[in-house]
């Protein structure tokens, strides 16, 4: 799969924990008590810790959907200038209210022109501002259109897709694989790999002599294809050079645009180290509190959705029950020995991610990359505040690629290369939080979450980079999220 807009992913991720006042576990919270500060936030333990997806919006699940790269939900649009007839590239942007992104092989209707354009390539950029977004189309326009017209963009669909790891390139336009199964039907498919890699080690990325995808333009047998031109074999850096590929490499014949339905960002949070500003006689704050949060804002069918800021977020937070005889004065909902807060970030201005600000912004402190940002958090019950924040930044997560897809969906080709029907190690049906690249079980040999991590940093700073999983394809999804403090939490 050539995946473009990999860097979407954190943007995407909304790890708001901030605003509690998570703080150690001791006695109880009287009313208007002083400030608290909490000097470590960290995902809880268990499957659930961290930032995960979900259909569900109780902010508890164990994660059951990715985030997707490489995938829209669509909406309106509109030109941003105007386009003669003949075009074949429109530069894009939203009217007001609408958040639509038009991605490579996303399908265009144009208010007054009569048939449909298929996007075949889109300029916008991983971080915000993503609009104008100039895409090339075909076929081209058959009249002008004005500035303004309104563009209705259709949302991604699935197209299918396997994954071989016995791609033979031969110094030619030829392509053979003994497990590929080629059809006429593969014809204008594209082809995507590394060839020469181990594990996601010491491969060079296959393309053309001009850095462009390669697909297939001719079908000769189950096993032979042609190629749109010679394979190359990409040097990768900024000025990348290409030498005639030969030898055997893992590809991906076609490409999948598969996105969840709406989906919720669930955040499960521990916090500790943390105490008040002040004490007065009958006060305590306990120094742990555990951090359940739910983003309001869905993400329709798209990562792309996420990268701006996190959305709007609300936390339930508990503390440690307190000693025995005592009460808790200021109890919310109830007085009880149980202390808890609701916290609620607002979201808009006051929610930003921070790709890389050297000398911080928002809640996220100086040297900090890949942080969310979380300010005027509304903290009611105990520890009340208006002033609330919280800066996560993410330290490591789990991608999964398109082979390790393939094996757990255990189709086609009864799951590619890395189902364990095909001597992989990926069971059909399997946690794609255990089993891909950063996964708690994943193989040895495979990335860990911070490698996993650093792979999507890299196609963060540069979409156009050959970076792939420990299976040598292209990283699909997004399943969980490790973070860590970026400041201090305050509530």
């Amino acid at each position: 799969m050539n995946i473009k807009k990999k860097l979407t992913v954190f943007g995407a991720f909304a790890l708001p924990f901030a605003g509690l006042a998570a703080f150690g576990g001791a006695q109880a919270a009287s009313a208007a008590a002083p400030a608290l500060t909490c000097q470590a936030v960290a995902p809880a333990s268990g499957v659930t810790g961290g930032e995960t997806w979900t259909n569900n919006s109780n902010g508890s699940d164990p994660g059951s959907a990715g985030v997707y790269f490489d995938s829209s939900a669509g909406g309106g649009m509109e030109l941003a200038a105007s386009a003669i007839a003949g075009a074949t590239s429109l530069s894009l942007t939203d009217p007001k209210g609408s958040t639509a992104l038009a991605t490579t092989d996303q399908v265009l209707t144009i208010t007054g022109v009569t048939g449909t354009y298929t996007v075949t390539s889109d300029s916008f950029l991983a971080t915000p501002p993503h609009v104008p977004d100039t895409v090339t189309i075909t076929p081209a326009l058959p009249v002008a259109v004005k500035s303004k017209t309104l563009v209705t963009v259709a949302p991604t669909v699935t197209a299918s897709y396997r994954v071989v790891d016995d791609a033979t390139f031969s110094d030619s336009t030829t392509l053979t694989s003994a497990t590929a199964d080629f059809t006429s039907g593969d014809v204008g498919s594209p082809i995507a790999g590394e060839i020469g890699a181990t594990h996601g080690t010491g491969g060079q990325a296959i393309t053309s002599n001009t850095g462009t995808t390669l697909t297939i333009v001719g079908f000769t047998n189950s096993t032979t294809v042609t190629l749109s031109s010679e394979a190359y074999k990409d040097s990768g850096g900024s000025s990348p050079t290409y030498t005639a590929a030969s030898g055997t490499g893992t590809v991906t014949i076609g490409e999948t645009t598969v996105a969840p339905a709406n989906i919720y960002p669930d955040l499960n949070l521990a916090a500790s180290e943390c105490g008040m500003s002040a004490n007065t006689p009958g006060e305590f704050a306990p120094n742990t509190a555990s951090m359940v949060g739910v983003g309001q804002a869905t993400v329709q069918n798209t990562a792309l959705a996420l990268e701006a800021a996190p959305p709007a977020t609300n936390f339930n937070i508990t503390y440690p029950s307190i000693g025995s005889g005592w009460t808790d004065d200021g109890g919310y909902p109830d007085t009880n020995n149980v202390p808890a807060t609701a916290l609620a970030f607002p979201g808009g201005k006051d929610n930003e991610f921070v790709l890389n600000s050297p000398g911080g912004s928002g809640a996220c402190t100086s040297i900090t990359a890949n942080c969310d940002s979380f300010l005027k958090g509304t903290a009611t019950g105990d520890w009340p505040t208006t002033k609330g924040q919280l800066g996560l930044a993410a330290n490591g997560l789990v991608f999964c690629t398109l082979a390790e897809s393939q094996a757990i969906a255990g189709t086609p080709n009864s799951g590619g290369p890395d189902n364990t029907a095909n001597g992989g190690h990926i069971a059909t049906g399997a946690n794609p939080s255990a089993v891909c690249d950063g996964g708690s079980s994943n193989l040895s040999g495979d990335n860990s979450e911070s490698q996993a991590l650093g792979v999507i940093i890299t196609l963060e700073l540069n979409p156009s980079a050959n970076a792939y999983g420990s299976d040598n394809t292209s990283p699909t999804s997004i399943w969980n999220v490790d973070a860590g403090n970026a400041s201090n939490t305050v509530f």
